[in-house]
């Protein structure tokens, strides 16, 4: 198994309802979460880039199906990657600066979804980017 493949075993098994928090304390809801191995080592990914206080995704379009999001933080404090839209909503824990974290995630419902960092405010001050998911 790759070292992504097995990163995103891991932030699987960690973002189950029962492992999973929001960074205010509310759970997260875990809609469609990425499920075995198989559909993880097919998965295409996207790189997420985080700085203070922009979000860059690799691409701003993408079909329906699975999909890794490698939240890259190459800022100076510790970030967050939230993905938010039509039935979903998911994020990776904390990644430190020049670290990075794998959020697999199955799209399945098309629409306007959002990366944003919830931590601190980020949001607010500009730390979010658009994101479609088309049939």
């Amino acid at each position: 198994m790759s070292p992504l493949a097995k990163a995103a075993c891991f932030v699987l098994l960690i973002s189950t309802p029962f492992g999973l928090s929001g960074c205010g304390g509310s759970p997260k809801t875990t809609a469609h979460p990425v499920s075995s191995t198989s559909a993880t080592t097919s998965a295409k990914t996207i790189v997420v880039e985080e700085t203070e206080f922009h979000v860059k995704p690799s691409t701003s379009r993408v079909k329906l199906g699975t999909y890794l999001f490698k939240g890259l933080n190459k800022g100076t404090i510790p970030h967050v990657l939230e993905l938010e839209g039509p039935g979903l909503e998911n994020e990776t824990p904390v990644i430190a600066p020049g670290k990075s974290a794998i959020l697999g995630l199955t799209l399945r419902n098309p629409g306007k979804y959002v990366f944003y960092c919830p931590l601190d405010h980020h949001k607010q001050k500009g730390m979010k980017a658009t994101f479609i998911v088309e049939r």
